[in-house]
């Protein structure tokens, strides 16, 4: 007569399955977490642009920081990037001629690059990963 429950190989195999299979899991996780950061990011980003163009058809000019646009019809609140511990979007107004802006997020990494626009409106960043918008233009893929 056998003794009744699980053997020590019996166990560790299952351990290990059951290891397996939540390492897969988690990855999956994170992949869809970093997935709908960069979502919410992308829509708040199309807002933002939004309210800063509408700015600009009210006033004549763009706004010198994105704390001016907040309040109006718009934009009642300013969106917190989801990349950072909730702080704001950055934003940039090229000192040339003040017709080309971008505002952006700094993306998974969490760092910001820095950001030129030329006298053109063509945009350079220095972060790969960061999400953006521009009314110039831009030929990082992650900015439109």
């Amino acid at each position: 007569m056998r003794p009744k429950g699980f053997t020590l190989i019996e166990l560790l195999v299952v351990i290990s399955i059951m290891a397996i299979l939540l390492t897969i899991l988690g990855m999956n996780f994170f992949g869809l977490t970093a997935e709908a950061r960069q979502t919410k990011a992308e829509a708040d980003l199309r807002v933002l642009k939004i309210s800063i163009d509408q700015y600009a058809i009210n006033k004549m000019f763009y706004p010198a920081t994105l704390n001016i646009v907040e309040g109006g019809d718009v934009l009642p609140k300013l969106p917190k990037d989801p990349f950072t511990e909730n702080d704001n979007y950055n934003y940039f107004l090229s000192s040339v001629n003040g017709n080309y802006y971008a505002v952006w997020s700094t993306g998974l990494n969490g760092i910001s690059g820095s950001v030129v626009i030329s006298p053109n409106g063509v945009l350079n960043d220095t972060d790969d990963d960061d999400i953006g918008l521009t009314n110039g233009a831009c030929p990082n893929k992650n900015w439109r």
